[in-house]
Order: structure tokens, then C-alpha cells, then sequence
């Protein structure tokens, strides 16, 4: 059975009411995609680029922009009187990440790839087994296709040779380093160049290096050029290059405006078409209700395709591998993307993704991080689900558009904690991103109220995750590493006021990641700290209460809303607990057979030198806080000694002037017996001080060794680090 298609009108002029008209081999190509009309900003951007006018343009993601910029490209070198020759360049598009630069020249591609000829078949069948015949790239096509310069690019110059571009597309470091090279500089000529494209000017702006190479690039072309610029959101950065590169621009804003029966009609940032919806539940719960809803827009609404973003690589590096050994998702094909892949693998697992024969019947779901999350253009998503709101609230939005795209319908999620975060849906609302409330599911995928204490599947959930981290101890340091790199991003997200550490419960989020332990954090030690604080000061205003049963309800009623979980380790010998890759695991023994070698042979001088490098390591490692609050408390005891010796000095001048040095001695020492306590304490801070000088002393010594040792373990872990994408499909 297929799925029902989501579409919606598009909103739009005809083609046809272009004045003049587009080329008819580009008309070709975009009723041979079905585009019957222009979208909004395509209306509004194509006549002013095809002459000669810059553009700033300003619209929701999923709008059509990209073909805003291809067409008029495409149309002014098809309407220019003199052809360009080889090595001279028309056109130059910049864009953030290579996934997107891909995606555009893909597009432009496309409609220059129209214009080969098709092979002769009667060539074919006249042509020996000698000479084979010539293939359709050989032909000579009327204009030559593009170049795309990224990372995965290999031998650039000598493709730009060979296919004589004259469009150029990449990410602004490789482009830099393309057309400023001394080779670059002498192959690629730019004083004939027509047009400049920024897409997503704001990520690229965003970047100090990505803006110094832009600058760098727009420096060496030409200034009698055509500069367009695009974008979802309009930043300060994005203003200032404006008023340097671009010469009286057209400013093109789309809006899309929402309007309900009996209210005015209000602005939104994402399309109309888009479903933008809310959960709220605890952090323990956030696993089991992403399964939950996945599991429920398959059988519900049919839906085949996902799109599910993570904070960081780290995480979705732990949870494709976790959400694919889930009995309940063992149907659905996923496919993890992020950064940290070399770009290979990137674009394998990107056309994977696409090109995936999915329906509700095998779904396909795609983890990533904000690297898919502006221009890559997935056709057909259905729900686009975010584990992690994003650091920076712009990305909201450009997550968001990765559905509901070209006028199709679509639904996007977000998963919000209980408590603070819930401002999160205000604060949206306020950048004019309104979000409706998705009810939580139960465990018959229906809708219900939010439980009152953390749901029973959520703990069940963590024994099938546990169960499937035992098998290999790799999956339990990713876990780690994704449950730290996690708390993290959190620190720095952008809305510091609603996401906030500290109302975190670390118990809940690591049952929401499957851990078997918790790992070793200041942040995790410190909120213990402050939980067994707060738990002994409630009991004993608890006991203070006494028979009040007023007082006695109150206090349960503050305990309650904090909600903190328990936590329990999983019981394992971490000595035993092997990894699964051999390799791995035969120089974890050796590793840990040579550490209990050297703690048998160790003598007490030598266990003393290890504590003492510990304490040095833990001062190291110590926050900016801490080390001043040290500080402050060796000025105070300095403080302290020297308004003693002043009393002292002020109480022999008073007793006798032009005292003798025997005399003044004498007179300190009456003083001193008046004083004998405080000279107890001037004991022991003259003690401790000898001590910060012994530290000191030390400190020089041992640091060098820490940081060799340090060296020695970053080699080690080269050396053992298995290979990392071995198990990636």
C-alpha cells in the first residue's frame, strides 16, 4: 500500500508572466520537475537578478531559494552576447557546509547536463570493439558544466581544466584556497566574473573563518559584479557585509503570515505548511517517547521518513547504534550524519539516506547533528524530531524547514524537559515561531496526560539499553562520551536563562541514555553536593514541623516538585568488561596487567610522589572558581600577619619611644604572652604557607612529567583507537 502524498498550493506566479521570458531549454528542465509555478520568493527575486541588480533575500526555509539564484545565473550567461572562454569564470556560490554546496551544484548540474546531446544509437552499433564509442561527455555541450570545489574534492584544477567552468561552487575555505593559490591565481580568471551568491549568508558569517575567507574572496573578484545574497535570518554580520559588498541591493523579504478565524493575521518564520509542535516530559523519558514517536507516525500517519537531531556528533554516534539494537525499531533503516565522518562517508551515507526505498513499512530515520540542518534539501520528510533543542534558537527554524518543504506538508517535534524548559515555548513564540502541544504518549501510542512520577517503561527502556552496552564495552564509553559532550553543549547554549544546568537532575538524563555508571564530573560531584544539602535541610525542617501537618504537607509538596531520581551503578567487574573488537581488547589487558605491575613494585617514597602528583593534577584541573577562592583565602591569611606585626610594632612605640633594640624585643615578648592564642594560629598559617612553598617548589618539578605522561597516553590511545567506522553500514 503506498502512503498518502502530503502537498500543499503553492503560493505563486506563473512562469510564463516572466518579462522577458526564461530560455526554453531552462523551461525545459523546470516542467520536466514539475514546478508548475513560482514560489513567493522566487516571483519576487528571479526578474530583479536576471538584470542588473543585487538582492538581499530574506525567507523561511523550504521556500525555494536555491533555484531563486540558479535560474537568473543560468539565464544572463545564456543571454550574454560574447561565450566565455576557458578558464574564465561567470558565476561564484559560497555556501556553509559541503552537503549543501553539493546540493546546489547537483541543481546547477542539472539543467546544464540538459544540454548534451544523447548518444547516436546507430554510433553504437557501427562502432568495433577497438575503438569504443564516445560517450555523451565527450560531445560537445554549449555550455561547459560546473565545478564543485569541497573537501572531497580531488584534483581540482586539473577538473576545472578539463570541463572549462565557468560556475565554481564550494565551502569559502576551499574556494580561498582555490582561487588564491599561486596556481589558482595564474589558471582561474576572475575579471570577467557576473555574479557572486552568498546562500545562508548568516552560517556563513557566523564563522571568524569562514568570514575572513569570504572577505578574502570578495577582495579578489571584480567590483563591477552582481552580488545576491540569502538567507533564513538576518544577523548583524550579515548587515555589515552588505553595506561592504553589495551596491544598493534590492531587499526581497517573504513572509508568511498565519491567520485564524475570528484573529489577526500573525507572522511566522516557518511555513504554513508545517505541522511545528511541542513535548513536554522528563528528562528520563526523552528515549522512550522519541521511540514512542516514531513508532506511533508509522502506524498513524503512514509516515516514512525522519529526521531526528542531536547536539552533538558524539551523540548521535551513541544512539545509532543504540536505537538500532531496540526490539521495537528493529524494522526501521537508520543512517547516522555529522561532522566528525570524513567526507566520504558523509556523502555515501547522505545519498544512502535519499535514495532509500522507504514506506511505512520500512521506515528510514536519519540521526544527525546541525550539519543537515540548513539548505541540504531532503525531498520527501515526513517528521523531523529534535532531541536537543539547538544551541543557537536561529537553527530552530532551519531544523524545523527540513520538512514541509516546496509546499508539501510536514510535522516537526521537539522535545522539552519538564520545569524551566517549558519557557522555551515563549520564547519561540516571541521570534515568531508558534509551536502547539503534542500530548504524551502512553505505552499504547495514545494520547494521555503527562504521568505523575517518571513512567515505568522509561526504567524498563534502560535495562534493554544496559543489556545491549554489556555486549561491548566501546558502546559504553561513547555512551559516556555522549552523555558528557552533551552537558556540554547544554552549558553553552544561547537562551543560558531557560536552559540552565543546574535545574538538570543528572540521574534522569543518564537513565534517558542507557548508562551503566555515572561518569566522573565536577559538575555531576558538585550537583550531589547540593542534592544531599537540600535533602538533610528539608528533613529537618520537616522535623522541625513537628505534629503541624501544614508544615509536614509543605515540605513534601517542595520535595515532590524537585522530583530527583535514584540512581544505582550496574553491577560489573570493569576489569572483565571487554570490548568487542579484538584488537581493542588485547591492549586494554596489556594496559591493565602493566598498571597492577607497577603498583606491586611501587616502594612508599614512590606511592608518596604519586599522591602528590594527584593533588597537583586535581589543582590543575580546578575551575576558574575555585582557583580564586584559593586565592582569596591565602591574601586573607597574609592579611592576617601583617596586621599582627602591626599591633606589635604599634604597641612598642607606644610603651617607650626611641626604645633600644633590646628594649623593644622585651616589650614584644610581654605582648606575646597576651597574644598566645593568636600565635597558635600564626603557627599554623606560617605551617600552611610552608607548605604552598613546598607545593610550589613541587609544582615546577612535576609539572613536566604530568604533561610528559599526559603525551605518552594521547600516543597510546592513537595507537589502540580501533577503527571507527568499521561497524557503519
Amino acid at each position: 500500500m503506498d502512503r498518502p502524498t502530503r502537498t500543499a498550493p503553492a503560493f505563486g506566479a506563473s512562469w510564463s508572466s516572466l518579462n522577458p521570458p526564461l530560455s526554453s531549454w531552462i523551461m525545459d528542465v523546470i516542467n520536466k520537475n514539475g514546478f508548475t509555478k513560482m514560489t513567493p520568493v522566487q516571483s519576487g527575486t528571479i526578474p530583479r537578478a536576471i538584470k542588473n541588480q543585487d538582492c538581499v533575500v530574506e525567507a523561511v526555509t523550504g521556500s525555494g531559494k536555491t533555484l531563486s539564484f540558479v535560474i537568473p545565473v543560468l539565464e544572463r550567461i545564456t543571454k550574454r552576447d560574447r561565450k566565455y572562454k576557458k578558464g574564465e569564470l561567470a558565476a561564484v556560490v559560497i555556501a556553509p557546509t559541503r552537503e549543501l554546496a553539493s546540493q546546489i551544484h547537483d541543481v546547477f548540474h542539472q539543467f546544464l547536463s540538459s544540454l548534451i546531446p544523447p548518444e547516436d544509437p546507430n554510433e553504437n552499433q557501427a562502432s568495433s570493439s577497438s575503438s569504443p564509442p564516445p560517450s555523451s561527455s565527450n560531445k560537445k555541450a554549449p555550455y561547459p558544466l560546473p565545478i564543485l570545489v569541497t573537501s572531497g574534492t580531488s584534483n581540482p584544477y586539473e577538473t576545472f581544466q578539463s570541463l572549462g567552468s565557468n560556475i565554481l561552487i564550494g565551502t569559502p575555505g576551499r574556494l580561498a584556497s582555490f582561487l588564491l593559490s599561486p596556481r589558482g591565481l595564474s589558471i582561474v580568471r576572475v575579471s570577467e566574473l557576473d555574479v557572486l551568491v552568498l546562500d545562508e549568508a548568516d552560517r556563513l558569517l557566523s564563522s571568524p573563518d569562514h568570514r575572513r575567507d569570504i572577505e578574502r574572496i570578495m577582495k579578489h573578484l571584480p567590483k563591477q559584479r552582481r552580488t545576491h545574497l540569502f538567507s533564513a535570518t538576518m544577523t548583524d554580520a550579515v548587515e555589515e557585509i552588505i553595506g561592504l559588498g553589495l551596491r544598493n541591493p534590492v531587499r526581497i523579504v517573504v513572509n508568511l503570515k498565519e491567520k485564524k478565524k475570528g484573529e489577526d493575521a500573525k507572522e511566522r518564520r516557518t511555513p504554513t505548511a508545517l505541522q511545528n509542535t511541542y513535548m513536554i516530559c522528563r528528562h528520563a523519558e526523552k528515549t522512550l517517547q522519541l521511540v514512542r514517536i516514531l513508532q506511533a507516525e508509522v502506524q498513524k500517519a503512514e509516515a516514512a521518513k525522519f529526521v531526528v537531531f542531536f547536539s552533538t556528533c558524539a551523540a548521535v554516534d551513541y544512539f545509532y547504534r543504540i536505537l538500532s539494537r531496540i526490539p521495537d525499531l528493529s524494522k526501521y533503516h537508520f543512517t547516522s550524519l555529522h561532522g566528525d565522518l570524513p567526507p566520504r562517508i558523509r556523502e555515501t551515507a547522505l545519498a544512502n539516506f535519499i535514495n532509500h526505498p522507504s514506506s511505512h513499512l520500512s521506515p528510514a530515520i536519519l540521526l544527525c547533528t546541525d550539519v543537515a540542518a540548513r539548505g541540504v534539501d531532503f525531498p520527501d520528510i515526513d517528521v523531523v524530531i529534535q532531541y536537543d533543542p539547538p544551541t543557537d534558537p536561529k537553527s530552530f527554524s532551519h531544523r524545523a524547514g527540513r520538512t514541509a518543504r516546496a509546499g508539501r506538508r510536514g510535522k516537526a517535534v521537539v522535545l522539552l524537559g519538564k520545569g524551566r524548559e517549558e519557557d522555551y515555548i515563549d520564547f519561540l513564540n516571541i521570534r515568531k515561531i508558534p509551536l502547539t502541544k503534542q500530548a504524551y504518549l502512553d505505552s499504547s501510542l495514545n494520547d494521555s496526560e503527562e504521568p505523575t512520577s517518571v513512567d515505568p517503561e522509561a526504567l524498563k527502556l534502560l535495562r534493554q539499553i544496559r543489556k545491549s552496552v554489556l555486549t561491548d564495552r566501546e558502546l559504553a564509553d561513547k555512551g559516556a562520551k555522549a552523555f558528557v559532550s552533551s552537558l556540554r553543549a547544554y552549558t553553552k547554549h544561547e537562551a543560558s536563562f531557560i536552559f540552565r544546568l543546574q535545574d538538570i537532575d543528572f540521574h534522569a538524563l543518564a537513565i534517558s541514555y542507557g548508562l551503566l555508571r555515572l561518569p566522573a564530573m565536577p559538575e555531576i560531584k558538585d550537583w550531589k553536593k547540593k542534592r544531599e544539602a537540600y535533602l538533610k535541610r528539608m528533613r529537618e525542617k520537616k522535623d522541625e514541623g513537628g505534629q503541624e501537618e501544614d508544615a509536614e504537607t509543605q515540605v513534601e509538596k517542595e520535595m515532590n516538585e524537585k522530583e530527583w531520581l535514584d540512581w544505582q551503578d550496574e553491577e560489573i567487574d570493569w576489569d572483565k568488561f571487554s570490548y568487542a573488537s579484538k584488537s581493542r581488547e588485547q591492549s586494554r589487558i596489556l594496559n591493565l596487567n602493566k598498571k597492577k605491575e607497577q603498583f606491586l613494585i611501587k616502594s612508599n617514597e614512590e606511592l608518596i610522589e604519586i599522591q602528590a602528583k594527584k593533588k597537583l593534577k586535581l589543582q590543575m584541573r580546578e575551575s576558574w572558581s575555585e582557583q580564586k577562592e584559593r586565592k582569596l583565602k591565602k591574601e586573607e591569611r597574609h592579611d592576617k600577619i601583617d596586621k599582627r606585626k602591626q599591633a606589635q610594632w604599634e604597641l612598642a612605640q607606644n610603651n617607650g619611644e626611641n626604645l633600644g633594640p633590646i628594649a623593644s624585643l622585651r616589650a614584644i615578648k610581654k605582648q606575646k604572652l597576651n597574644l598566645k592564642n593568636d600565635d597558635g594560629d600564626e603557627k599554623d598559617d606560617k605551617d600552611e604557607d610552608e607548605d604552598e612553598g613546598n607545593d610550589q617548589i613541587e609544582w615546577k618539578s612535576l609539572k613536566k612529567e604530568i604533561k610528559s605522561e599526559k603525551v605518552e597516553k594521547r600516543n597510546l590511545k592513537k595507537i589502540d583507537k580501533g577503527g571507527m567506522f568499521d561497524d557503519l553500514d
